[in-house]
């Protein structure tokens, strides 16, 4: 290959291979940990879903291997559906992280390559957020460009720009050179994929899935010699130009790779609701209002959700049927709100979704686009306005600009640590999630995963 050094895979392959753990910035680090710990979490409370983990262990079977499967009980399947099982799971709730460069889920798949190639080679704890920081950085330096276009044109940015970033990190972790690197992300370019038509289906968390076992699959077919072309990326007919706007962006600037970090100055999102981002506003407006104000259901005559019309485009089930489809439902979150006054797993079930109290509220909510917000804006720039009208004739209303758990209003340590054990509690013991989370706070001095995945699977 002639190296000319400067086409984005070219750019990107240097830095994957140049980066070294001590040229990250220590907040870079914490949130990679932190992001980590909340994926397992949240990857092994997706075992809840006797459906869908079901299935996923089911097709494992079908790939005989030597790699521990998540939330199996002892299963072992290839590195790469190992990685999509972790991967799925992982944002089977929708109660993973939210990384705002890219518009996107970045745990999860990340988290999923390192458990299936630290189950499959020698990776030490280092190693491992090496790999997630170089996947997070590649996926919010192409999502900075395209993620805006691709996700409103209707793309899942999750599976596309993240199949990119687990093919970054898997290159990392299989130690190739800036060559074979470059091919990897060439290649996976041409596996990105994932429709927005498919959320409310166990299709959509299937996507996380899918963008990590494809990038081991592109890392392993550079490694074995397969080429592919150095423009993938960022070429007049690559992944920007065909993804994003329809040209190619002038707007890729890779001058600080490596030298600034995303990670460090957006940091993640972390979910206090296991349902999709644009939610969350909402919910936090309307659990505001009906406990503050003490408000019962019975009192309710109408409730108004004004919000971005953006963060509309994956709500799509205005009367959902099922627990998936309930977490792409604005209407549900705000009746379930109402409700139960509160919006966690137990909220999100066939169960609750289909019981007549929640269903009734349905008919009373009214989701609108806020004069404010029709066009433009982003995630981190939207708002919600909720108001809530009772049958005697008093109104309450509520604007939040940054939902909980963004990271201009971030959870205390002790929150997120609490939603570990609780979702982490739904597969492990009391005494194995300690152990668990010790392990994951002290990541970096671990000279192995084995300790990890073996509490996992």
């Amino acid at each position: 290959m002639t190296v000319r050094n400067d086409t984005a895979a070219e750019r990107f392959a240097q830095f994957a291979v140049a980066m070294r753990y001590e040229d990250i910035p220590e907040a870079a680090i914490n949130w990679a940990k932190q992001g980590i710990i909340d994926t397992i979490g949240v990857a092994l409370a997706g075992t809840t879903l006797p459906d869908l983990s079901g299935a996923l262990l089911e097709y494992a079977k079908s790939a005989p291997g030597s790699v521990r499967v998540m939330g199996s009980r002892g299963s072992r399947c290839t590195p790469e559906v190992a990685a999509l099982v972790a991967g799925t799971l992982a944002h089977a709730l929708d109660f993973d992280d939210v990384g705002f460069a890219m518009w996107a889920h970045p745990s999860a798949p990340l988290t999923a390559v390192m458990l299936a190639m630290g189950d499959s080679m020698s990776v030490t704890g280092a190693e491992a957020l090496e790999a997630y920081v170089i996947g997070y950085e590649v996926e919010a330096a192409i999502g900075k460009v395209c993620a805006a276009d691709h996700f409103t044109k209707g793309w899942h940015t999750t599976a596309t720009i993240g199949t990119i970033g687990a093919a970054a990190a898997a290159a990392r972790l299989r130690r190739l050179d800036v060559e074979a690197t470059t091919h990897a992300l060439a290649i996976a370019s041409s596996m990105a994929a994932g429709v927005q038509a498919n959320i409310g289906s166990m299709t959509k968390p299937l996507h996380a899935g899918l963008a990590a076992h494809n990038g081991l699959i592109a890392a392993g077919l550079a490694a074995a010699g397969v080429r592919g072309s150095l423009t993938a990326i960022d070429g007049e007919k690559g992944f920007i130009a065909v993804f994003g706007s329809g040209g190619i962006s002038p707007f890729l600037d890779l001058a600080d790779l490596g030298r600034r970090f995303d990670l460090a100055d957006i940091g993640l999102g972390f979910k206090i609701y296991p349902s999709c981002a644009g939610t969350h506003r909402v919910l936090d407006g309307v659990l505001d209002i009906v406990e503050g104000e003490d408000i019962k259901p019975e009192e309710v005559s109408r409730v108004v959700c004004d919000v971005s019309k953006r963060s509309l485009i994956p709500l799509v089930h205005q009367r959902p049927r099922t627990a998936l489809e309930a977490k792409f439902s604005l209407e549900y979150a705000a009746a379930i709100a109402i409700t139960d006054r509160r919006a966690g797993i137990n909220q999100y079930s066939d169960a609750r979704v289909s019981e007549p109290d929640a269903r009734q509220l349905l008919e009373h909510i009214e989701v609108r686009v806020h004069p404010e917000q029709t066009e433009g804006g982003t995630i981190e720039t939207e708002f919600a306005e909720v108001t809530i009208e009772t049958h005697d004739g008093r109104r309450f209303h509520r604007r939040i600009d940054v939902p909980r758990g963004f990271p201009e209003l971030p959870l205390e340590s002790t929150e997120l640590e609490g939603k570990f054990r609780e979702t982490a509690g739904h597969y492990l013991g009391a005494d194995d999630i300690e152990k668990l989370l010790e392990k994951l706070r002290r990541l970096e001095e671990a000279s192995s995963l084995d300790d990890v995945i073996g509490l996992v699977s």
